[in-house]
């Protein structure tokens, strides 16, 4: 029986996710400097061409990675700026998802910090997208701890600042675990990071 056009796009879809999960793999390894389309194919199981049939080059792989990383990101994002439960809450899930998704893939971080360092080889819109992925979380933050300062959460001060620290705390715990992914260290509880903002906590 002939394959259906929906057939042929499953089929598409799949090969597309195991390419980029194979590059994310290698640029972990070798980094996007040293990394070669030749080492995602083999990691990948699929020839030299066909990959190229997927992406024109080492860094579209790149883009796509970080692109779907952000779209899952922004989706919380919205939850923390958005109006179910309290701010107190919004912040603490927010902060749950990060240690979850840092122990589940801390390779991840990673290739968000290779994207500063090798920002000319990206496509403009991955490096607009990392920029407003950057402007979303502050913006985010920022307004939901104002919020929760309205309520007598947080602590009192600008809640701009607060949340450059909130942010500055993840993304040093984020690179420590991308950095040592062999070496054993145990990510701090939820509670003691909020302690940074919650209000009468010593």
């Amino acid at each position: 029986m002939p394959r259906t056009p929906a057939d042929n796009q499953r089929i598409k879809d799949e090969r597309r996710a195991a390419i980029l999960a194979a590059a994310r793999s290698v640029f972990v390894r070798k980094g996007l400097a040293a990394a070669k389309i030749s080492d995602v194919a083999a990691a990948a199981g699929l020839s030299h061409g066909l990959v190229y049939h997927y992406f024109s080059s080492k860094e579209a792989m790149y883009a796509g990675l970080l692109e779907a990383l952000f779209a899952r990101a922004t989706v919380e994002l919205e939850v923390l700026a958005g109006d179910e439960g309290t701010p107190l809450e919004r912040v603490r899930a927010f902060v749950v998802q990060r240690l979850e998704r840092f122990s589940a893939e801390p390779e991840m971080f990673g290739l968000v910090m290779q994207a500063f360092l090798h920002r000319d080889a990206l496509p403009s819109s991955t490096l607009a997208a990392l920029q407003n992925f950057a402007a979303l979380s502050m913006s985010a933050m920022t307004k939901t701890l104002a919020d929760g300062q309205r309520r007598g959460d947080f602590v009192e001060g600008d809640p701009a600042e607060l949340a450059a620290a909130l942010l500055a705390v993840l993304h040093g715990l984020a690179m420590a675990r991308s950095v040592d992914l062999e070496l054993p260290r145990p990510l701090p509880n939820v509670a003691l990071i909020l302690r940074l903002i919650v209000s009468g906590v010593s």
